[in-house]
């Protein structure tokens, strides 16, 4: 085993990987939170469009088929309860990116692509910071 510098350095680097991973997985998080009113759309656009082309011919058939979808009071739930989480996610996904930046800065390996990745990652999380702020 090297020295106590030698040691530090390689955990450092691992740590530091570890936490660039787990930004990127809470930018995702993020990024759907934020987006979740225009996904939200696009889902129910993609079903009304589905709904139309291939079950058209079914609600004329049978006129009680409509009480098998059931209400949106269950999505409207999910969507707000997704939402409430969307500043937890950006703060966690921030806080994951600077660990990462300091963790990478204490190694000596080059690590330049993942310090530079992690910068980014806290400049999309600034700016879902502010879509928060300005949908709230």
């Amino acid at each position: 085993m090297g020295n106590k510098k030698e040691v530090l350095c390689l955990y450092s680097h691992h740590a530091g990987k570890i936490f660039s991973n787990l930004s990127i997985l809470f930018l995702v998080l993020s990024i759907l939170s934020v987006l979740m009113p225009i996904l939200t759309s696009f889902y129910y656009i993609f079903l009304i469009v589905i709904v139309v082309i291939t079950f058209g011919l079914i609600f004329v058939w049978y006129p009680n088929f409509s009480s098998l979808w059931g209400t949106s009071d269950s999505t409207g739930i999910i969507i707000e309860k997704v939402m409430s989480l969307a500043p937890i996610f950006v703060g966690i996904c921030m806080g994951l990116a600077i660990l990462s930046i300091v963790f990478l800065l204490l190694s000596k390996k080059k690590t330049t692509g993942r310090i530079v990745f992690a910068g980014i990652v806290i400049g999309i999380s600034i700016l879902a910071i502010l879509a928060i702020v300005l949908r709230s």
